[in-house]
């Protein structure tokens, strides 16, 4: 008599759905989870308080809400395919995730210059601490340093430079 409490009908198709979306929740981020979940809340804040600038200053149009979203759902796209490359170099960096490791912390501190930069634009500056202010404004930059501290530290030197032949005399 324990089959009457499978679920059935709309229950199982839910139940479908979600092993689905599980699966692919976790083949997507693997052990980043938490880091995700911080990711999201930093972008939901980062969204709101960017609307809320916008209706504030009478700029807010459904275009530019449409390009906000598809740019949010890139930077999602673009976390999880960094799981690839994780997999990928598994064996070299003793299954440590990080590449989503970093991309998450770029795209968090990106997000989180820009919400601070909307409570600006919205009128509400005066509740950030100067030093939150120039925290955060500095924050892609440091990371970027650290970051490229790190790729050369590991023998990853900077993509060279392209040569200009913008120098040389014309014919």
């Amino acid at each position: 008599m324990a089959y009457r409490y499978l679920p059935t009908g709309y229950e199982l198709y839910l139940a479908k759905v979600g092993a689905v979306l599980g699966a692919l929740w976790g083949l997507a981020l693997g052990k980043v989870e938490i880091l995700v979940w911080w990711y999201l809340a930093v972008m939901v804040f980062d969204f709101v308080t960017g609307v809320w600038a916008a209706c504030k200053n009478d700029v807010f149009s459904p275009e530019y809400f449409q390009h906000g979203l598809v740019k949010k759902f890139l930077v999602l796209a673009i976390i999880c395919l960094a799981r690839g490359l994780d997999v990928c170099l598994a064996f070299a960096l003793f299954d440590f995730p990080v590449a989503q490791c970093a991309f998450l912390t770029a795209f968090m501190a990106t997000d989180f210059a820009s919400s601070t930069k909307n409570i600006e634009e919205a009128g509400y500056g005066d509740v950030l601490p100067p030093i939150l202010k120039r925290l955060v404004a500095s924050m892609p930059s440091r990371l970027e340093g650290v970051i490229s501290t790190g790729l050369t530290r590991a023998g990853l030197p900077e993509q060279p430079q392209k040569e200009s032949h913008h120098d040389e005399p014309s014919p």
